[in-house]
Order: C-alpha cells, then sequence, then structure tokens
C-alpha cells in the first residue's frame, strides 16, 4: 500500500483495497470487508474509473448479502440490491457485457433469497442470453445452475434437474471442481427429495 502511495498509484491503491476486502469477506469479517471496500470504491469515483466503481459496488454488495443481520435481514438485502443495480447501470453505460451479466446473475440471488421466484428467473435468464452471446463459459453454467435451483425452489425437481445436469456438464468442460461439487451435491439432494415424495405418495395397506 505504502508504494502505491508514495508513487501516486490511486488504482493500485483502490484495486489492494477491494483485494484486502474480499479476503475478510472470505474469512467471514464482514464489517472489516465493508470498510475496505467502501474506501476502494471512493478513490475509483474519484479517478475517476467507471470499472473499477462497478466492481467495488458488486463487492459491497456481496458483504451485504453474507451480513446475516438477523435484526435487519431486509435492510441488508435492500443495501445489497441497491448496489447491485448501481453497478449494473455503470455496466450498461460502459457497454461492458460480462459485468452485466455478473451483476443481474447477483440481482437475481437477491431475488431468489426473497422468495421472489419468478424475477429471479427472469434476471438469471437475461444473465444466461448475455452469457450465452459472449461465451462467458462458466457464466453460463452457473446462471443454468441458479435457474435449476429456483425450479427446485418452486417444487419442479424435473425441470430444476434438467437445468442442473447441463451446468453440470459445462463445469466439468472447464474443470470447476468446486462448483462441480456443489452441482452434484444440489443433484443428489434433489433426486432424494423426489424419491421420498414418490414413497409418500404410495398408500399403505
Amino acid at each position: 500500500m505504502q508504494i502505491f502511495n508514495e508513487i501516486g498509484d490511486e488504482k493500485g491503491k483502490a484495486t489492494i483495497l477491494a483485494d484486502i476486502g474480499n479476503l475478510y469477506l472470505d474469512l467471514g469479517k464482514s464489517d472489516k470487508a465493508l470498510k475496505y471496500q467502501t474506501q476502494a470504491l471512493q478513490i475509483f469515483k474519484n479517478i475517476p474509473d467507471e470499472q473499477g466503481m462497478a466492481d467495488a459496488l458488486i463487492n459491497i454488495g456481496n458483504v451485504y448479502l453474507e451480513l446475516g443481520n438477523p435484526d435487519e435481514p431486509l435492510r441488508n438485502y435492500k443495501e445489497a440490491l441497491r448496489n447491485y443495480e448501481e453497478a449494473l447501470e455503470i455496466e450498461k453505460r460502459i457497454r461492458y457485457e460480462r459485468g452485466q451479466a455478473r451483476a443481474l446473475g447477483n440481482i437475481g440471488n437477491v431475488c431468489r433469497d426473497l422468495g421472489k421466484y419468478d424475477r429471479a428467473l427472469d434476471y438469471y435468464k437475461e444473465a444466461l442470453q448475455i452469457s450465452k452471446k459472449i461465451k462467458y463459459v462458466k457464466s453460463v453454467a452457473s446462471c443454468l445452475a441458479n435457474i435449476g435451483m429456483v425450479y427446485s425452489d418452486l417444487s419442479n425437481p424435473d425441470k430444476a434437474l434438467m437445468y442442473l445436469n447441463e451446468a453440470l456438464e459445462i463445469f466439468k468442460s472447464i474443470a470447476a471442481q468446486p462448483e462441480i461439487k456443489m452441482t452434484l451435491s444440489n443433484i443428489h439432494s434433489i433426486e432424494e427429495q423426489r424419491k421420498k415424495k414418490k414413497r409418500d405418495n404410495k398408500m399403505t395397506f
């Protein structure tokens, strides 16, 4: 950090602050993560650097999603949504489609967490369309997986498994191991629920 201060590299300084914020978020220290991301955002605004601003807004939105304050859960979701929507506007203005897909996907996550499944599907599908257009392969798979989980929430296991299996094949093709593991776990869980439902529907004598 001192080097960036000495050479007057404000963008480098903001990038380091954002990286530190992400590290704190990974460690579960949301308050510190928010502090560093907010500092990064302010520097990107002062430069100004619109892509840096959008990235910082996405990071801040991610922090609010992880805060999990039991006293103000709705406030945290609203803050996450506000930051994601502001990031989306910037990405549209600078015509960065990869960033648009990321912001749309995150807005979809908020809608899903709030139980607004139809809206979540709309955002995920828009993100999917953009990701396919620009051949953003990992995002395509993530969108498919998220759509699958919404259908699971809507008690439509057949459609859920269709999307999740499509996502799994793509994750395998790019050797995305954490995503492969998570998707397999979700598929297994849905298949077990479907089996249980079939058993529960049988009459006993």
